[in-house]
């Protein structure tokens, strides 16, 4: 974590507690974070590849070693059920395994800075999750625009308008298991046209080896 550098901007939380906790689990797995946060309250991180839950895990160690104040975003049946290898259910909604200590699964994950993300309704996600951080004078953001775990290297592209509407910097994170890195580069120019955007964030994950599978680009 030497090399790893928090602006003074930079949304922070103290966690003593979980802090002892993270920061032996975090040296066990490997696992480090190169790069710096940026000069900007808000930062939106785009990580890539999310190819496993492993991947959460090792965010909250890592957030709560740094002393980062982090939300993310997760499909809604995360926040109070438990993930099952099946398919149980059609709506996208109620996927999991439903369990009594919901609730209290629920009020952890928020309380940790978690955004449920409906994906049955006709509300629109986008403008839910601004309302939510436009009330934040600073925030941190992590986001995984591949839309949930998966080999595809398809992105959603709602950062892009959250990063415009809500004045912030859009760092890409390289999620590499290969070299046992989260890598934070440096921010997007979100200005440019959206097909050269697209294009460079690609490019600059083209190779990552995530948990399960390395992300390719192809152009």
């Amino acid at each position: 974590m030497k090399k790893f550098k928090i602006h003074e901007k930079t949304a922070t939380k103290s966690r003593k507690i979980l802090s002892i906790i993270a920061k032996p689990l975090l040296k066990l797995s490997g696992f480090r974070i190169t790069g710096s946060f940026p000069n900007n309250k808000r930062v939106i991180l785009i990580a890539i590849p999310h190819t496993s839950f492993y991947d959460m895990y090792l965010m909250f160690l890592m957030v709560f070693t740094l002393g980062i104040d982090m939300n993310f975003l997760a499909a809604k049946w995360i926040f109070s059920r438990i993930a099952s290898p099946f398919r149980l259910y059609t709506d996208p909604d109620k996927q999991g395994i439903p369990w009594p200590l919901g609730f209290i699964q629920k009020y952890i994950f928020i309380k940790a800075g978690g955004i449920p993300v409906v994906r049955s309704g006709k509300m629109t996600q986008l403008i839910f999750i601004m309302s939510i951080l436009k009330r934040k004078d600073s925030f941190n953001l992590i986001i995984a625009p591949e839309g949930g775990i998966t080999n595809t290297n398809v992105l959603r592209l709602g950062f892009i308008l959250l990063g415009k509407k809500l004045n912030a910097d859009v760092v890409p994170v390289q999620v590499d298991y290969q070299n046992k890195v989260f890598n934070l580069l440096e921010p997007l120019d979100i200005s440019q046209q959206k097909d050269e955007l697209i294009t460079e964030l690609m490019m600059k994950f083209d190779g990552v080896v995530g948990k399960k599978s390395t992300y390719r680009f192809n152009e």
